[in-house]
């Protein structure tokens, strides 16, 4: 299945992508494209955004479809959707 990947904040700004589609396997879930695009993307991102032992990422990093955030990782993506990676600011 193909999906869209969107990023945003510092994430666009280290992949250098706004966007890109991705091909999934059937049943592929949210965890596991978060896992592809660190797998992916991993040279270009500092290290910490992604969780020990390097193979996802961070809880700083948050994963959207339609708009709202995915709370439940295992969740199975469909074909088509869109998928925004967002990373968590701090601020005072």
């Amino acid at each position: 299945m193909k999906v869209k990947v969107v990023f945003t904040g510092l994430l666009r700004r280290y992949i250098g992508e706004k966007e890109v589609e991705m091909e999934l396997p059937d049943k592929a879930t949210a965890k596991s494209l978060a896992e592809e695009v660190a797998r992916l993307y991993r040279e270009s991102l500092p290290e910490n955004l992604f969780a020990q032992g390097m193979e996802s990422f961070y809880r700083a990093v948050r994963v959207a479809r339609r708009g709202e955030s995915l709370r439940d990782l295992e969740e199975e993506l469909r074909e088509g959707d869109e998928i925004i990676f967002l990373t968590r600011l701090a601020g005072g």
